[in-house]
């Protein structure tokens, strides 16, 4: 999907990607201000930075396997975001999630095949992160004080 495809597009509430989509350029869906909920598809491979920065209702995403890297602001400044999935698959967050849920915390689950987060993936948010004992993810909530509960 082409840059800016969707930028600042306020009355986009829901989106349905094509099971087949595998790249989401640059601020395709930045300023999409009432977009709540996103599912990526399945066989996503690529996302450029900024994607869905300033998505301010988005309160759920669901990122597949697929997509090994979480890119830099990719979800900056989506002040409603509670709740990130990450399934099995994703290797690296990238600066993501800085200034999300400014009132309270966002819950995301990391799978154990997360090997690098960035020292500011979660910049000026509070996450809490949903891990196995002896992950990664556990070590860097660990070493940055974020709460980490074990499942």
């Amino acid at each position: 999907m082409g840059a800016h495809a969707f930028d600042g597009c306020r009355s986009l509430k829901e989106i349905h990607l094509s099971s087949g989509l595998k790249t989401l350029s640059m601020h395709v869906f930045t300023g999409c201000s009432l977009l709540k909920e996103v599912r990526l598809p399945s066989q996503l491979e690529k996302m450029d930075i900024c994607c869905f920065q300033d998505c301010t209702s988005l309160e759920t995403v669901h990122i597949p396997g697929s997509l090994k890297r979480i890119s830099s602001s990719a979800f900056k400044n989506c002040a409603s975001l509670k709740k990130v999935i990450l399934e099995e698959g994703v290797e690296r967050i990238d600066g993501s999630f800085d200034r999300c849920c400014t009132t309270g915390s966002m819950h995301i689950q990391i799978p154990d095949s997360v090997t690098a987060i960035d020292s500011i993936a979660f910049y000026k948010t509070t996450p809490v992160i949903h891990c196995h004992a002896g992950s990664y993810a556990e070590s860097y909530a660990k070493k940055n004080s974020y709460s980490c509960e074990l499942y």
